[in-house]
């Protein structure tokens, strides 16, 4: 990343951050690292629906 931080893209600097990891872990964690990439996936997108409830797949590792 050559981007400098700043309060415009500090989120999403750490969404791409948090992103990265479980991807790695696949290899390790197998399928329980599948399901929280997956339920990482879906809570970035939809962060800013109303209602939207973040899933509780981080407790895994």
């Amino acid at each position: 990343m050559k981007e400098e931080i700043s309060q415009n893209n500090v989120l999403e600097m750490a969404e791409l951050i948090a992103f990265m990891e479980p991807r790695f872990q696949i290899g390790y964690l197998g399928s329980r690292a599948q399901k929280m990439y997956a339920d990482l996936y879906a809570d970035i997108k939809h962060k800013n629906e109303l209602g939207y409830m973040l899933s509780d797949s981080y407790d895994l590792v």
